[in-house]
This record gives C-alpha cells, sequence and structure tokens, in this order.
C-alpha cells in the first residue's frame, strides 16, 4: 500500500525538487573582496543557467535580468549588503520558479477538481428532490436554494481558473495554497447562500431600490461571494455591526475645559492682607 501511494502522490502533490533549488552562501563568510567578486559571479552564472529552463516566460526574464543588474552594479560599487539582497531576490525568484514547474500535474489536477463539486452538488440536488416526494420535513434544503448554490460555485470555479493561470504564466505558484484551490468551490457556494439568507432576513439591505422579490440581483450577488471571499466577510462584519451594534459615529466629544496655569514653583510673594475700614 505504502508503495502505492509513493507512485502516485506526484499525481496529486508534484514532484520534489528540493536537492534542484539553489541556496547562496553568506556573503559576511568571504573576507576579501576579490573572494566575493568571484563568489557573486558564481551564482550569477548559476541562476542564468538554471532560468534558461524558463526561457519562454518574457515577464520572468524581465525581473530576473533587472534584479542581475542590481547585484553587478552593487559589485562594481562595493556595496557588499545591498549585491547580497538582490542577489538573495534573485535566488527566490528562480527557486520559486523551479517549485512552480515542479506543480504542473498538481495544477492539472485542480483546474479539473471544480467539475468534482459540480457532480456532487448536482447529486445532491437530485437526492434532496427525491426526499421531497417522499416527505417535505426530509428536505434539509429548500429547492429554491439551489441555485444560489450552483453560482456561488461557478464564482468559486471561475476565481480557481483564475488564480492558476495567473500564478502559472507568473512562475509562483504555490504548494501551500492546494487546499485553498480544492476547497474554494465547495466554500464558494455555502458562502453565497449565507449572504442571500442574510439580505432575506433583512439583516441588510441592496442599494438603491432592488427588490429582493427577483432573483436576479440575488444571482448576481451569490456569484461574487463565491468569487471573492472578502466581499463574503465584509458582509459578515456588517451583520455583527448591525445585531451587537457598533461606533455609526464619531464619539461624542466632551466640552472643553479650561486650563489653569500652575506656576512649577511656590510663591515667594506674600499674601495680602485685608484692609479694615475706617470708622468715622
Amino acid at each position: 500500500m505504502v508503495k502505492i501511494l509513493q507512485k502516485i502522490s506526484p499525481f496529486f502533490v508534484g514532484e520534489s525538487r528540493l536537492s534542484e533549488y539553489i541556496s547562496p552562501e553568506r556573503l559576511s563568510e568571504l573576507t576579501t573582496d576579490k573572494e566575493k567578486e568571484n563568489h557573486i559571479e558564481k551564482m550569477l552564472e548559476e541562476l542564468t543557467k538554471r532560468a534558461k529552463e524558463f526561457s519562454s516566460n518574457e515577464r520572468f526574464w524581465i525581473k530576473l535580468l533587472a534584479l542581475i543588474e542590481q547585484v553587478r552594479l552593487a559589485v562594481a560599487e562595493k556595496r557588499w549588503i545591498p549585491a547580497q539582497q538582490s542577489l538573495t531576490e534573485a535566488t527566490v525568484l528562480v527557486n520559486r520558479a523551479i517549485g512552480s514547474e515542479a506543480l504542473r500535474r498538481v495544477r492539472i489536477w485542480l483546474a479539473l477538481s471544480p467539475v468534482g463539486w459540480f457532480i456532487l452538488l448536482y447529486a445532491l440536488q437530485r437526492f434532496m428532490l427525491w426526499l421531497g416526494k417522499l416527505n417535505s420535513s426530509f428536505c434539509l434544503i429548500s429547492p429554491e436554494y439551489f441555485q444560489y448554490l450552483w453560482l456561488g460555485m461557478l464564482g468559486g470555479a471561475t476565481i480557481v481558473l483564475w488564480g492558476i493561470v495567473k500564478h502559472s504564466t507568473e512562475m509562483n505558484f504555490d504548494r501551500v495554497y492546494i487546499i485553498w484551490y480544492l476547497l474554494k468551490p465547495a466554500l464558494g457556494a455555502i458562502m453565497a447562500v449565507l449572504v442571500v439568507l442574510i439580505i432575506q432576513a433583512g439583516f441588510l439591505t441592496l442599494q438603491g431600490s432592488i427588490s429582493i422579490k427577483h432573483t436576479k440581483p440575488l444571482l448576481v450577488l451569490a456569484f461574487i461571494c463565491g468569487f471573492s471571499e472578502r466581499f463574503f466577510i465584509g458582509v459578515i462584519d456588517k451583520v455583527i455591526t448591525s445585531v451587537l451594534g457598533g461606533e455609526t459615529g464619531p464619539p461624542p466629544q466632551s466640552a472643553p475645559m479650561r486650563s489653569v496655569p500652575v506656576s512649577s514653583q511656590p510663591s515667594t510673594r506674600p499674601p495680602k492682607r485685608k484692609t479694615e475700614s475706617k470708622k468715622d
């Protein structure tokens, strides 16, 4: 069983290419300027050699050549700290490209994963309709809300495909976000239904004079919620503020107090004596 998992794991998590990553040494470990120049020149040659694998990506090469130019300029001026910083940035850029290329199969699986979620949602919809025919009390999800589930899942699938294409072309696809890509369509469907329920419950109102009796504005809203989780979080924040209360304006200001000057030293002037009025 372990051998089978080892064989199929590269198709799902990508091939491990950690041994191919470039790890630059610190210039502080070198003593003379000549040693630092030779080390930097060797590193630049290695970076250029490894980056030829991605020569078809024009944006990647523009960034890399700009960083290499910064390194050479800093070396010419004997500024070793800026040279080390630019060299590290160039190394990270190439290493991210190597890691992104190793996840090519994973990107294909992630691009196809929304199809599985659509199949599961269709099966759930058919199952709920079958339960509703047997007994309406068994139907946990009302049939009218499935249209919002579909639009929310479609929004989640759209942002998944857009993210895969964007980060693949920029050569910075990261395996840390694999779980996000897998679960985003399902999360989009859930968030879409929740926002529609919030609006129908009256916690929030749509801007303008749009009536919620028509489903088109809610369908558009469901797609937006599935596409952007930041929009959903903003809606939740507004609901919490409206339910639990919050500051609707600037805090009340207290009346200004007159400042009474106080001397830092005690007064040396003797107190005035009251003069008695002379009697006639």
